[in-house]
């Protein structure tokens, strides 16, 4: 599977069916490398009930159910590595108050 698949570019065509390049309108297959890759924007996760007692990041068969509330307005950021890059998201900060 190519970076398409985890392109925010390819999520945006996908929503709303318009591609400012060929690389994001592909339907049927990916990609291994492209010029355009962005990461795709991480959603920011809450617990669904908040009385829940079991835990928010666990396995999966004893957490508690989350739900999405937003999308991440960060930046993102890589790091070059010997064997590779590695793409992360950098969360926006907040102001700080004087």
């Amino acid at each position: 599977m190519g970076l398409c698949f985890r392109c925010e570019h390819r999520a945006v065509f996908h929503e709303s069916n318009i591609a400012p390049r060929y690389e994001c309108g592909c339907k049927g297959f990916a990609v291994c490398s492209c010029y355009m890759f962005k990461p795709v924007k991480p959603l920011i996760l809450a617990p669904l009930d908040k009385k829940d007692k079991r835990p928010f990041l666990g396995p999966a068969m004893i957490a508690s159910r989350a739900v999405s509330i937003g999308v991440s307005q960060g930046s993102y950021r890589y790091v070059l590595q010997s064997d590779g890059i590695v793409v992360y998201w950098k969360p926006k900060g907040r102001k700080k108050k004087k």
